[in-house]
């Protein structure tokens, strides 16, 4: 064989795929951080994606499934955040050994079967990683453009917690607060709370003496809102193959904000959720990730696939914890409906689930209960969010149900009103489809979760008041939440 037909076959067998996943990944930071650190913050965020492939590579020939190739850059991304953050956050330990120790896992990840390694490079995965790549770079560029315009005017045209992320990233990243507990109030003991994601960018602040402030923007949402991109692609795929990846990425990036229309609740938008709380996209990943492998227990039995997305799902806890809070019950609901056990048996394990989740619910609101009744204390969170703008439409018919129903009797009409304004359009066309394919009976066990999760965000927008600072506001006119969202 000639040197020229060896170099062409040498090229042909390089996996493009996670190649090109690796450059986008460090494209999509270097496009939001600009000069002068765009193009090491790129190569840094090159070779994490390279790293976390590896690990990921690793979870899969322990799980035995030639995982995807987004899904294995996932669970290595939620491996490379607590290895990031665990020995900062208890041990007190510097942020680069710990980075030291997960190239080191990479290194040694990277040892495993050939055929765990790669995939096909099919033209359309390339087109759809691109896609979402372009989809990350795109998205969180108004505000890297409004940090920009506030070194130069003293004008901050974001949300006020971004000050607080700052802080917390500091706390992991920036030598002068690293190791000396919370930034609130130096060497006090830190909360147990979630801290996981903002280990993140602070790899960035301490190897370039990035302000942590800019490494929110530069760093912190690309980085999150590529993974949550790759996320649902990975749910798709495992839902309905390539083209269900494709079509996820799709609506992801085209469908508007329920938010903007219908109701214009804008402490419901969707997109306003996720800036003001990065870290939430940190988390959804995570959570689709865990669903995705939870389609292989649903669909065959796969017990190591439950393993690894049980272990997926508490990994969004320490990332996320509202997120976690509203995945688990209709989570584990969904697993134990698919167990291959007498239907008895997983009927009693339902409904022992379900009478614990109501009394672990009410047991977190017995003072609140005792002091204003369980009929109030059920009814404020929703009153709250549907008459917090009283010139509003929204305001006014709710405000028309309390008085025909009362207060407790509008409460089905609220939560009616809630859901249809988180989900608008989009959670209208999956009843509808819903509805089809009952018809057609070609629902499977999965099919269950959507639904578990509305069930369970209506308990608790009844009954846990997450919200107990929405009440906090409405009685007190102050909080981190007092500035209105958009409209």
């Amino acid at each position: 064989m000639s040197i020229t037909s060896q170099t062409k076959a040498g090229v042909g067998a390089i996996p493009w795929a996670p190649v090109l996943v690796c450059i986008l990944a460090g494209g999509v930071l270097a496009i939001n951080t600009g000069e002068p650190d765009a193009v090491w913050t790129g190569l840094i965020g090159a070779t994490v994606a390279a790293a976390c492939l590896s690990v990921g590579g690793a979870c899969a020939t322990w799980l035995r499934r030639d995982l995807p190739l987004e899904l294995r850059l996932l669970l290595g991304f939620a491996a490379f955040a607590y290895v990031l953050a665990l020995p900062v956050h208890w041990l007190g330990t510097s942020i680069l050994v710990s980075a030291a120790l997960f190239l080191l896992l990479a290194v040694l990840a990277s040892v495993r079967p050939a055929a765990l390694m790669a995939e096909p490079d099919e033209p359309a995965l390339l087109i759809v990683l691109v896609a979402a790549a372009g989809f990350a770079a795109i998205w969180p560029l108004e505000d890297t453009r409004r940090l920009a315009d506030f070194a130069t005017t003293g004008i901050f045209r974001l949300w006020l917690d971004f000050f607080s992320h700052a802080a917390l990233i500091a706390e992991f990243g920036d030598p002068h607060a690293a190791g000396r507990g919370s930034t609130l109030l130096a060497d006090t003991p830190e909360g147990f709370y979630h801290f996981v994601s903002f280990a993140v960018p602070a790899l960035w602040v301490r190897l370039l003496g990035m302000v942590p402030l800019q490494s929110v923007t530069a760093v912190w949402l690309p980085a999150g809102i590529f993974a949550t991109a790759l996320g649902v692609m990975a749910l798709g795929r495992a839902l309905a193959g390539l083209a269900g990846g494709a079509l996820a990425i799709v609506l992801l990036a085209g469908v508007p904000d329920a938010g903007s229309y219908g109701l214009h609740n804008g402490f419901l938008s969707y997109h306003w959720l996720l800036d003001t709380a990065p870290g939430s996209l940190h988390a959804l990943p995570c959570a689709c990730a865990a669903c995705s492998l939870l389609v292989p227990w649903c669909r065959e039995g796969d017990a190591r696939a439950l393993l690894g997305s049980v272990v997926l799902l508490a990994t969004v806890f320490l990332i996320r914890a509202h997120i976690f809070l509203w995945l688990v019950a209709p989570y584990a609901a969904v697993a134990i409906a698919a167990w291959r056990r007498p239907a008895w048996l997983r009927a009693a394990l339902l409904a022992a689930g379900a009478i614990l989740a109501i009394l672990g619910l009410l047991a977190l609101g017995r003072g609140e209960i005792a002091e204003a009744g369980l009929p109030a204390y059920m009814v404020r969170c929703i009153e709250f969010l549907h008459l917090s703008d009283p010139a509003s439409a929204e305001a006014a018919a709710y405000g028309w149900l309390i008085r025909h129903l009362g207060h407790v009797g509008a409460l089905a009409p609220g939560l009616v009103m809630a859901w249809l304004a988180m989900g608008g359009v989009p959670l209208l066309t999956f009843l509808a489809g819903a509805a089809v394919l009952h018809w057609q009976r070609r629902l499977e066990m999965l099919d269950l979760l959507p639904f578990a999760l509305l069930a369970w965000s209506g308990a608790l927008m009844r009954v846990l008041l997450v919200m107990r600072q929405a009440t906090q506001i409405g009685e007190r006119g102050h909080s981190k939440l007092e500035s209105r969202p958009p409209p």
